[in-house]
């Protein structure tokens, strides 16, 4: 495994260790979760975006940026 990738792993865990609580019990909602939700529901309307036809990452992630251009005209 390359530094890079087990230093953002490493990141990962240790940010989602720190955010869990042992005293929680049950289901607890995420604050503002829903302009989260809103926003992947306005990106999966964009036809580009509904599969990854796209071999290159790079050619995926400049659609996603075009349809997040798109999304913030309109609005």
């Amino acid at each position: 495994m390359f530094d890079y990738q087990r230093e953002s792993i490493c990141q990962y865990v240790e940010s989602f260790s720190e955010r869990t609580n042992d005293d929680a019990s049950g289901f607890e909602v995420i604050p503002r979760r829903w302009v989260v939700k809103r926003t992947f529901a306005w990106m999966g309307r964009n036809r580009q975006l509904a599969k990854d036809f796209e071999k290159i990452v790079e050619t995926s992630m400049a659609y996603l940026e075009v349809a997040m251009i798109q999304l913030m005209i309109r609005r």
